[in-house]
């Protein structure tokens, strides 16, 4: 009898190790507040993790750029490019690009060294810039053409500024608020409005900037964020759900679970949500089922834009906490831990390219491998392969004395 309970007893650790071992764990690593006013997108540079968006001084929007240490959040440099607001940034060779409007409602366009200094800016149509992406020595700027009323689309060249091309949809009314890179494909996100009301609009460009398919996947509202992991699938979401789209657009999964920013890392999607809160969802990358959700304040999110830096092991978002009458830039970096052995080694790091956020230190070196679930449960196997050759040895020798 002993036995039996003992054997059903390694059978459930067994079972809950193997899908314990499965998840990541996600927790908020720090988070900080900053100024008035709402801070959109996030990215990594070789030593600082840049934040854009608008400061609220009086009745004006100014544009503003922090770059913050990123094991901890500190401030270390702030700057602006004068009124307006910023919504992207990306981090390249060096140098920081960064989109968004002027006061008097232009394409944005700039560039800045690592240090925040040598502001380089170009502006461009009427209406405002909403992404910006680097692929093979290009900018793709991503946004809104007032004139049109429609989404459009520019190439430039990384180290002139020029205009090499530029893309805008035939229909009126639509909309582009975040944009990725997916086989050199130009993949964005955003609204159209219909007869009906508005709903998700989908777009990849080829990088001539070709338009290759549209996409309206029949979610209500607007689509806020776009990202895509490794291995080509891209995730959308918006305030009504989430969706996966393999490279070709074909809808993989989809979720009522959503929010204003997505970001893909270790298997699992972080997407900033929330209503009377601000909190994180974090979602199987497999199927969008849900596995935790974690509070981030108190405070309501405001609604917004924008796209999401990761790091080896961490997410960087940037949004806004509505506080009393006013709107605070909110940033937030979550830790993702992935289920793995930690080994001490006296040998020093082999990686050719440093996690963003190690330092240098004297002690020896702690190395994190992926581990297989059979290296924690193969002890335990042999466990229940011995009580299970106790308890067949225990009939036997029962079964031999009733036939005595």
């Amino acid at each position: 009898m002993f036995a039996r309970k003992l054997t059903l007893t390694l059978l459930v650790i067994i079972t809950v190790s193997v899908f314990s071992l499965a998840e990541p764990t996600v927790r908020l690593a720090w988070k900080t507040y900053s100024v008035r006013g709402v801070a959109y997108s996030t990215c990594i540079g070789q030593n600082y993790l840049y934040i854009v968006g608008f400061e609220e001084k009086g009745s004006q929007q100014v544009t503003r750029i922090e770059a913050r240490r990123l094991n901890d959040g500190a401030l270390v440099i702030n700057t602006t490019l004068g009124p307006g607001a910023l919504y992207s940034c990306a981090f390249s060779r060096g140098t920081l690009y960064v989109a968004g409007k002027t006061e008097s409602e232009e394409w944005l366009i700039a560039t800045l060294n690592e240090n925040l200094a040598q502001p380089r800016i170009v502006k461009s149509v009427k209406g405002f810039a909403s992404s910006i992406v680097v692929s093979d020595g290009f900018l793709y700027v991503t946004g809104v053409d007032y004139n049109k009323a429609s989404v459009r689309v520019e190439k430039r060249s990384i180290e002139s500024f020029s205009l090499i091309g530029a893309y805008e949809a035939l229909a009126p009314n639509t909309y582009a608020f975040a944009s990725t890179i997916v086989n050199d494909a130009v993949w964005l996100t955003g609204t159209a409005y219909t007869p009906t009301g508005f709903i998700w609009r989908i777009q990849a460009l080829a990088p001539n900037l070709t338009s290759i398919l549209t996409l309206r996947p029949q979610v209500e509202g607007i689509s806020y964020s776009i990202t895509a992991s490794r291995e080509g699938l891209m995730y959308v979401t918006g305030p009504n759900g989430t969706i996966s789209l393999g490279p070709q657009g074909i809808i993989v999964s989809k979720s009522t679970l959503g929010g204003f920013r997505v970001a893909e890392l270790s298997g699992v999607l972080v997407i900033l949500s929330g209503k009377d809160t601000t909190k994180a969802l974090v979602l199987n990358a497999s199927d969008l089922t849900i596995i935790s959700s974690i509070e981030l304040s108190k405070n309501p999110v405001v609604p917004s834009f924008g796209s999401t830096a990761t790091s080896s092991d961490k997410v960087f978002l940037a949004s806004a906490e509505k506080i009393g009458n006013s709107s605070t830039w909110s940033i937030y970096a979550l830790s993702i831990l992935v289920p793995s052995r930690i080994t001490n080694s006296t040998q020093s790091n082999t990686q050719t390219k440093p996690a963003q956020n190690s330092t240098s230190t004297t002690n020896p070196t702690v190395s994190i491998q992926p581990t297989p679930i059979l290296d924690y449960i193969t002890p335990l196997l042999m466990i229940l392969v011995l009580v299970l050759g106790v308890v067949m040895v225990r009939r036997k020798r029962k079964h031999r004395a009733q036939r005595a």
